[in-house]
Parts: structure tokens; C-alpha cells; sequence
């Protein structure tokens, strides 16, 4: 299985470009970082929405939020406290 992990930057504007580049890797699953539902809104729009599938999404706001893309099935989704300062993720 191959996993590529970004930091899509809260303040960039060519989010739907980088959705795309991602995508472009053609690894097995993405997992991405600083996720607000203006980034999801950008990347819905993007190659990395189309070719995989299967998504896990946990928008928040600034930098807290994070999504997985996979091109197999994600049976199971939950958003988790990573830290005291208040960080999720998906799993």
C-alpha cells in the first residue's frame, strides 16, 4: 500500500491544483492536513475527489481539520483528539 501525507497550508490559494497533483500520484490512499470546508469545497473540484473514492473527512476551522482520499473502502471513520490543544484527525 502506498500513502502519501500533505499540508495543504490554510492560506493556499491553488488548493483545487493541488488536489489534482496529489491525485497525479496515483497512491493508494492521500491524507491531508489544515482542512476547513472551503478547502473540501476546492478539492471536490479536483482530480484527488474523483479518483479515490472513498473519503473520511473532518473539516474544522484554521489548521485543526484533516481528510483521508483511498481508493479501497474506508469501513470505519471517527474523528479523535491527537493532543490537549484540541488537533483531530481521522482514523
Amino acid at each position: 500500500m502506498s500513502v502519501v501525507s500533505a499540508n495543504l497550508y490554510l492560506a493556499n490559494p491553488h488548493i483545487q491544483q493541488l488536489g489534482d497533483d496529489l491525485a497525479a500520484e496515483r497512491t493508494d490512499v492521500v491524507v491531508v492536513q489544515e482542512v476547513t470546508d472551503s478547502v473540501l469545497s476546492d478539492l471536490s473540484r479536483s482530480a484527488l475527489w474523483t479518483q479515490y473514492p472513498y473519503h473520511a473527512t473532518a473539516p474544522e476551522n484554521l489548521f485543526q481539520g484533516a481528510a483521508t482520499f483511498s481508493v479501497f473502502p474506508i469501513t470505519h471513520s471517527e474523528t479523535i483528539d491527537v493532543v490537549e490543544l484540541g488537533l483531530s484527525a481521522t482514523r
